[in-house]
């Protein structure tokens, strides 16, 4: 079983751009909604929250990488929605997979990794 995440916050500048981006990328949806956050929903479950901060980028302390079946369909969602794709798919090691990595609006890094070969 791999794992996943059970919860997370991602801090961000501002709630409405990190919305509009992570909606688009992921396609996740925002039902429950307080005046510094927002819960985030992955079409299954509950999953973490996008979270206001005036925290530096340097400061928040997050990297969370996701797992996903179509690594290149992510990445090349991101510079649309407004990201950088920081690091584009890249291998690991033959029995981990691959990975990418972008930055959201705010400048969070964040990363995806799969394990199905590229197309």
């Amino acid at each position: 079983m791999r794992g996943k995440p059970s919860w997370w916050d991602i801090l961000v500048d501002d709630l409405d751009v990190a919305q509009r981006f992570y909606g688009a990328v992921f396609g996740w949806t925002f039902p429950i909604s307080g005046p510094d956050f927002v819960v985030v929903f992955d079409g299954t479950e509950q999953v973490g929250q996008l979270y206001a901060s005036s925290e530096p980028v340097a400061g928040r302390g997050i990297r969370m990488y996701f797992d996903t079946h179509d690594l290149d369909g992510i990445l090349a969602k991101v510079a649309s929605a407004g990201g950088i794709v920081t690091t584009e798919r890249t291998a690991i090691a033959p029995e981990m997979g691959w990975y990418g990595e972008f930055t959201d609006p705010s400048g969070v890094t964040i990363g995806l990794h799969t394990r199905v070969p590229a197309k």
